[in-house]
């Protein structure tokens, strides 16, 4: 965490102070996944320090703050910002110890993450269903037609639906789910143009901006991966695969990695029975649901 700010990572912890390491928290592939060695101040007893998860992702929320996008971009968000309390509880809730299924998301969505700061982070699913609500502050920069609202949403997000009533119906409860799975975001970050707020997806980015996105992003996911030493990395739709096959090419992880289809509305095949052909899609690849 950056020098004076006061952050939440759940319940049990209260104003966190993280030490990150002079290497810039690069894991070893022999951490062990239940162990924590990030200390933090001022937490209670039962959580008496931070998860590395967290420090994984703060690292990488630094990294990008110091980028700039060109035109048509106008506009970026990064939740792990303004949101980051919302995203340390869900860390510090289900981020905690191996996981079998690394369910990898592409970036945040205009009302999901990037109002929640939870991946496919649609508003009620997030307050009922995984049990995370909190106060969301604005980013730096606000895009007219892609306020950030928060809890206060109006708009659904359609993904984070299908992906959590998916979820429900398969598993019944969250807590089942992620002892399991996790889900993460390849990219934290949502690009905008103006004037509409139209949605730029990281791979349209000129090549030498993706390029140095994709370089601090994929060791972000490297650095998962190692920690939590999933069986499976699951993209969800095929640039999340695309972008764990290249990342994950440089180490020695023995995961499998595939893809299952992406739930957005835009992909007519999700429109039809998507909960289905997911449950079908994970069962063919030898992962029990």
């Amino acid at each position: 965490l950056r020098p004076n700010e006061t952050e939440t990572a759940a319940i049990e912890v209260q104003n966190p102070t993280i030490i990150l390491p002079e290497s810039d928290m690069e894991l070893q592939q022999s951490v062990v996944c239940s162990v924590t060695t990030v200390k933090v101040e001022s937490v209670a007893a039962t959580n008496p320090q931070l998860l590395p998860l967290a420090v994984i992702s703060a690292s990488l929320r630094d990294q990008l703050a110091v980028l700039k996008f060109s035109r048509p971009v106008t506009h970026t968000y990064n939740p792990l910002e303004y949101a980051f309390d919302n995203h340390l509880s869900f860390l510090a809730k289900y981020g905690q110890g191996c996981k079998e299924v690394l369910l990898l998301g592409m970036n945040p969505g205009p009302f999901g993450m990037a109002q929640t700061g939870v991946p496919f982070g649609d508003k009620g699913w997030v307050r009922d269903f995984l049990g995370i609500f909190g106060p969301v502050n604005k980013p730096s920069k606000e895009h007219p037609k892609r306020p950030v609202d928060g809890f206060d949403c109006r708009r659904s997000e359609v993904s984070g639906h299908r992906v959590w009533s998916w979820v429900q119906k398969s598993f019944g409860t969250a807590e089942k789910f992620f002892a399991r799975f996790y889900i993460h975001n390849y990219c934290p970050l949502m690009f905008m143009e103006s004037p509409t707020g139209k949605n730029r997806t990281p791979d349209k980015l000129s090549p030498k901006e993706r390029d140095r996105l994709f370089a601090i992003c994929d060791k972000s996911l490297r650095d998962v991966v190692a920690l939590m030493k999933p069986k499976y990395v699951v993209g969800i739709g095929k640039f999340a695969r695309g972008r764990a096959e290249i990342a994950l090419a440089e180490v020695d992880h023995g995961a499998v990695v595939l893809d299952i289809l992406h739930p957005s509305p835009a992909n007519p095949l999700a429109n039809k029975a998507w909960d289905e052909t997911v449950t079908n899609q994970l069962k063919k690849a030898g992962i029990s649901i």
